[in-house]
C-alpha cells in the first residue's frame, strides 16, 4: 500500500535512495540524474517529511520499497545530467531572448521533446539585453524555474523546467564562437522583440568590423561568419517574435 511517511520511516527511505545509486553504479545506467551526497541524501527525506508530503510504498510485510514527494510539482522525466553534458559538448539549439516567454513556452515545449525522448540535448540561452537575467535568474540555480499555469478550472499546475542547460550573455564571446562553431548546431531562435531589430545598430554595425559589432544582428552576423569560415555547415535561424514580418525582420 501507499501511505503518507512516519518520521520512524525516513532511515528506510534514504537506505531506498542508496539502493538506487548502488543500481545505477553496477549497472552502468544513470537514468535518474541523481548524485550521490548531493541530492538525494537523508536530508533530503528530512525536508520532505517536513513539508508533509513524502509518501512510502509499503509491502505486506512492512518493509518499505520505495517513496514519493506528493507536492503537486511535475519534474523533469528524462536525465537532466546527460542531457546537459550533451548540449555542452553537442551543441544543437542555441536561443537569443532569456525573458519569460521563452522560459515557458520555449522552455516547456523542448521539456515536453526530452520527456517523450524525441530529443536528447537541452537548449543554450544568450541574452544580449539584460546580462543580469543569467547571472541573477539563471546560473544561481543551475538554470532551472518553475513554470506556473492557472488552469480554467482555477487549479494550479507546476513544473520544474530544466531544458536550459547553459546561459550566455554577449560578454561569453569566446564560449558564444565556441557554440557556432559546433558542426553540431542545428539552429538559433530568438525572442528578442522589436528592440533586438533596430535598424540604427545594424547600419552601424554593417559599417564596421565583425568582432566590433554593438548590435544583436551584428553580433549574429559576427558568429554566423565564424561559422562559415570555421566549417560553412548550414544553420536556420528562426525569429519566434510575436511581431509582424518576424521573419523579415531577421
Amino acid at each position: 500500500m501507499i501511505r503518507i511517511a512516519k518520521e520512524s520511516d525516513l532511515p528506510a527511505v534514504a537506505a531506498v535512495y542508496e539502493a538506487i545509486l548502488d543500481h545505477e553504479d553496477a549497472t552502468g545506467l544513470h537514468y535518474t540524474g541523481w548524485k550521490r551526497g548531493a541530492y538525494p541524501t537523508a536530508d533530503t527525506a528530512r525536508n520532505i517529511f517536513n513539508a508533509g508530503t513524502l509518501y512510502v510504498g509499503v509491502d505486506e510485510d512492512g518493509a518499505i520499497w520505495g517513496s514519493m514527494n506528493l507536492n503537486g510539482v511535475q519534474l523533469p522525466e528524462y536525465d537532466v545530467q546527460a542531457a546537459a553534458e550533451k548540449a555542452k559538448a553537442h551543441p544543437v539549439w542555441a536561443h537569443f531572448g532569456a525573458g519569460n516567454i521563452f522560459r515557458a513556452f520555449l522552455g516547456g515545449v523542448a521539456q515536453r521533446l526530452l520527456n517523450a525522448g524525441e530529443m536528447n540535448t537541452g537548449i543554450v540561452v544568450f541574452e544580449g539585453f539584460d546580462p543580469e537575467i543569467v547571472e541573477k535568474a539563471y546560473r544561481p540555480f543551475d538554470n532551472l524555474c518553475v513554470n506556473v499555469t492557472l488552469v480554467s478550472t482555477g487549479s494550479v499546475k507546476k513544473e520544474v523546467l530544466a531544458s536550459v542547460v547553459e546561459s550566455l550573455t554577449i560578454n561569453d564571446d569566446a564560449r558564444a564562437i565556441e557554440i557556432f562553431e559546433n558542426p553540431s548546431l542545428k539552429m538559433a531562435s530568438f525572442t528578442i522583440t522589436e528592440k533586438g531589430y533596430p535598424p540604427a545598430f545594424a547600419r552601424r554595425d554593417a559599417d564596421g568590423k565583425p568582432e566590433d559589432a554593438k548590435g544583436l544582428m551584428g553580433y549574429l552576423t559576427k558568429l554566423v561568419y565564424k561559422r562559415y569560415l570555421k566549417n560553412a555547415q548550414p544553420i536556420a535561424l528562426v525569429s519566434m517574435d510575436n511581431c509582424s514580418h518576424n521573419g523579415e525582420k531577421l
